[in-house]
């Protein structure tokens, strides 16, 4: 999830931290956050976050 400046209320709103597994904040787009954006970009997935999203009690919408 990619959250710059203020996005991060939202995030929080929904329940997810700043220093979750796949979230990358900054107040501005500045070098440090590209860096750390493309890192988290780079891995495809954020697999420490994997246990949440399987307890999940909303199942996956499954498409044919």
């Amino acid at each position: 999830m990619i959250a710059p400046g203020r996005g991060t209320a939202i995030l929080e709103a929904a329940g997810i931290t700043a220093a979750a597994p796949g979230v990358v904040t900054s107040d501005t787009a500045g070098k440090s956050f590209t860096d750390r954006l493309a890192a988290a970009v780079g891995l495809h997935r954020a697999w420490d976050r994997a246990p949440a999203v399987m307890a999940s009690a909303v199942p996956p919408v499954l498409t044919s």
